[in-house]
């Protein structure tokens, strides 16, 4: 595999891990618990995302 091939792999699974962030964040988890799960800080997880991005993904429901 070229290494071109990695960064393209490393960076759909970093895209994913940040859908799934999302996506629980949406379902009621609490950032310290995932990133308590991730093994880094809540500090690290809220950079991993815009501004607000998380605070607006908890006030969405599934549905919209």
């Amino acid at each position: 595999m070229e290494k071109g091939e990695l960064k393209n792999i490393a960076a759909d699974l970093d895209a994913l891990k940040k859908l799934m962030v999302l996506s629980l964040v949406q379902k009621g988890f609490k950032q310290k618990q995932l990133a308590s799960v991730l093994a880094i800080s809540e500090g690290t997880l809220s950079s991993m995302f815009p501004k607000g991005l998380l605070k607006e993904a908890k006030g969405l429901s599934p549905d919209e």
